[in-house]
């Protein structure tokens, strides 16, 4: 009877164990790290329009959205499909106001917000 009852304790303390380090390594685990991603905008051609690209750790990405950032809410400008795509001026001159000519643009990429591009557009 004494045996039976030690046996249990033992079996009852290693599944609390077991059961704690479980736990506490789930608690501890580093996060899924985010992708680093970097908008580039280049500069203006004669027919006013600006190439765009968008790179995540490194690799060139397929399609990405441009946003706008504003105080009160961000507004979407544009999608690009074929990995660099070239826009208008008219997408990017986000902010055209007499008290604020800077735009401020940064892009979408699965869930990734890139730098935020601070230009005038």
């Amino acid at each position: 009877m004494y045996v039976r009852k030690t046996l249990r304790r033992r079996l009852v303390a290693s599944a609390f164990a077991v059961a704690f380090g479980v736990g506490l390594s789930t608690v501890v685990a580093d996060p899924a790290a985010a992708a680093v991603c970097t908008l580039f905008i280049g500069q203006q051609t004669p027919q006013h329009f600006y190439a765009t690209s968008v790179s995540c750790d490194g690799v060139l990405q397929p399609s990405y959205s441009l946003w706008g950032e504003d105080e009160i809410f961000d507004e979407f400008r544009h999608t690009v499909i074929n990995f660099a795509g070239s826009v208008p001026r008219s997408v990017l001159n986000e902010d055209d106001s007499w008290f604020n000519r800077e735009d401020d643009i940064y892009a979408m990429v699965n869930g990734n917000k890139t730098n935020v591009i601070h230009r005038e557009f």
